[in-house]
């Protein structure tokens, strides 16, 4: 029995309460459905802690308050296994898994869902908690927690006969394929898991697995699939109240939209996910979003505010910034001619050790601008080239151009003519 399931028992408030009610210790014995010698064995103090299931029908036919018969210390506050697997379906819930996506407090979730955890449940809750946990982990890029995770959760899952979190999981290790440098195979899975959710009528499944594929898409730069998937899960969103993954598609768009050289299209498109998403904002939620903006309209050539962008840098250094999200406010500063800054941080991104295998291009392309800019017209080829050969390996070919200067909208906006959602003048362009 494990120490948070019993309490320190205070012989001495026994006896007495023994005494009170002139009660003999063979009859209490049988009321509780315990032996004569474990009660006299309280009474001794030979045995110091009983069980919570003993001290309840102790106080029941002693007729007081269970605090009365125990001694209060460290051990009385532990939750017991009844009241961890309570918190564990409250922690699980939709409601606190959008509060945590919310808040952005990934680790704090991780730390609490594995408080919850004990080896007495049911396989079921603890396919529900790995699934959970490996999200956790996928968001803040540990690639290998989630993998511990994830395997884990299959089995419990595959044991419980769970197909809801059986699919969430592999899900999740299929993104990770991606987010470890394999990009097509990613796709590839994740397809198969749309279309293996669909065969049995798992909606939400497919749904999930279409977010991840609609990003792994834009990655690989098949935008035209990406919009696909966007449109579909933006409609089950809409009739289904899922406010944060219609953010999230939305939020996809409008980096297609940049991918395509629509700048302002993009910047909407990312106001308008932020609408949708319903998320709680801080700081380096904030400070993305200025970002974003002043890199949308320093493409199209409008005049930033660096000063603005160099009052949210601090903000924006502290937060995990993966798909090269780092390099937006790089390029700000390059445009404004701030080269030093930008460099300077530029190298601090690539140094950070939450970045995905496919991040590293991104910061070779801002790197061979960089070049460009400072008039090193042979080293930019050079790391355009570099770059170039890693988005072939990683399976991002649709991405490749020879032109060191190029903007993502530049490689990509002739070779697709795609007509992205516009939900504040068009419904219909959505849903």
């Amino acid at each position: 029995m494990h120490k948070q399931d019993t309490a320190t028992l205070n012989q001495h408030a026994l006896a007495e309460r023994l005494r009170e009610l002139q009660l003999k210790q063979w009859w209490v014995a049988r009321q509780i459905s315990v032996t004569p010698l474990t009660v006299n064995r309280w009474l001794t103090g030979k045995v110091k802690r009983i069980s919570r299931d003993n001290l309840v029908r102790l106080s029941q036919v002693l007729k007081c308050d269970e605090t009365m018969l125990v001694f209060s210390d460290e051990a009385d506050v532990l939750a017991t296994q009844v009241e961890q697997t309570e918190a564990a379906h409250l922690l699980t819930s939709r409601e606190s898994q959008e509060l945590f996506i919310a808040s952005k407090k990934h680790d704090v979730y991780e730390q609490l869902l594995k408080a919850v955890m004990h080896p007495n449940m049911k396989a079921q809750q603890l396919a529900e908690i790995y699934a959970r946990l490996s999200t956790a982990a996928a968001i803040q890029g540990k690639l290998d927690q989630l993998r511990h995770y994830a395997r884990a959760g299959l089995d419990y899952a595959i044991r419980a006969g769970d197909s809801e979190f059986e699919f969430l999981i592999r899900t999740n290790l299929a993104a990770c394929e991606g987010q470890s440098g394999n990009l097509g195979k990613s796709i590839s899975g994740l397809r198969d898991l749309a279309a293996a959710a669909e065969s049995i009528g798992n909606t939400r499944a497919r749904i999930v697995a279409l977010m991840n594929l609609l990003y792994a898409l834009r990655l690989a730069g098949r935008l035209r699939e990406a919009v696909r998937c966007a449109r579909e899960v933006i409609a089950f969103c809409n009739q289904n109240n899922e406010p944060r993954l219609q953010g999230n598609a939305l939020s996809n768009c409008s980096l297609i939209a940049l991918d395509m050289g629509k700048y302002e299209l993009a910047a909407r498109l990312r106001l308008e996910a932020e609408r949708r998403g319903g998320a709680v904002a801080d700081t380096s939620r904030d400070a993305l979003a200025v970002t974003f903006t002043q890199y949308c309209s320093s493409l199209s050539g409008e005049a930033v505010d660096l000063a603005e962008l160099r009052e949210k840098l601090p903000a924006l250094c502290a937060k995990p910034l993966a798909d090269g999200f780092g390099t937006w406010a790089v390029a700000v500063l390059r445009r404004g001619g701030a080269l030093g800054e930008a460099a300077a941080l530029l190298e601090y991104f690539a140094c950070r050790q939450e970045r995905y295998a496919y991040d590293e291009p991104f910061v070779l392309e801002e790197r061979a601008r960089l070049a460009l800019a400072l008039g090193r017209r042979k080293e930019a080829l050079a790391l355009r080239e570099e770059a170039n050969r890693l988005l072939r390996s990683l399976g991002m070919g649709g991405r490749i151009c020879d032109d060191p200067g190029a903007e993502a909208g530049q490689q990509i906006e002739g070779r697709e003519k795609l007509r992205l959602p516009e939900p504040w003048k068009d419904p219909a362009s959505i849903w």
